[in-house]
């Protein structure tokens, strides 16, 4: 089976879910507003997925995703790129982060770090996971938490 048959294959499948059971239109927003009534973080409250069309993205074409987390004090953007059964993430920040490290349970990955606040994990495994990254803040160094989120 090629890529070809791989892709009309997901197509069809994809459709018919759609079919079957369609995405209730006002999901994603009552799931935004439950993220931010919660307050399920410490200092990051909204999750946006940036690069599909629509805000549900579970069930989107497209290989990759772009969560967006803000607050106050930054924005972080982290890309989800699966490929061979795991994914790899590249993260952005403003202000910069000092240090990143990606959690899930039971395992912890360490970021690379590059001088502009840019980090990356690679071989992540699916699943529900969050970000702890150091950022400089204007009188001293502290940790901030994303919400948890799934790979």
């Amino acid at each position: 089976m090629d890529e070809r048959d791989d892709e009309s294959l997901f197509v069809a499948l994809r459709e018919m879910w759609e079919a079957a059971d369609p995405v209730p239109p006002s999901l994603a927003d009552r799931m935004v507003a439950a993220v931010a009534v919660d307050d399920l973080s410490r200092d990051f409250a909204l999750l946006d997925l940036l690069d599909a069309p629509e805000r549900v993205s579970v069930r989107a074409t497209t290989d990759a995703n772009v969560l967006h987390f803000g607050g106050d004090d930054g924005n972080v953007l982290v890309r989800v790129t699966p490929h061979d059964g795991v994914c790899r993430l590249d993260g952005w920040s403003d202000p910069p982060v000092l240090a990143a490290r990606l959690a899930q349970q039971g395992r912890e990955w360490e970021a690379d770090v590059s001088d502009a606040g840019q980090f990356s994990f690679e071989d992540v495994a699916r699943g529900r996971s969050h970000l702890r990254m150091a950022v400089r803040g204007a009188d001293r160094i502290r940790e901030v938490a994303t919400p948890w989120f799934e790979v």
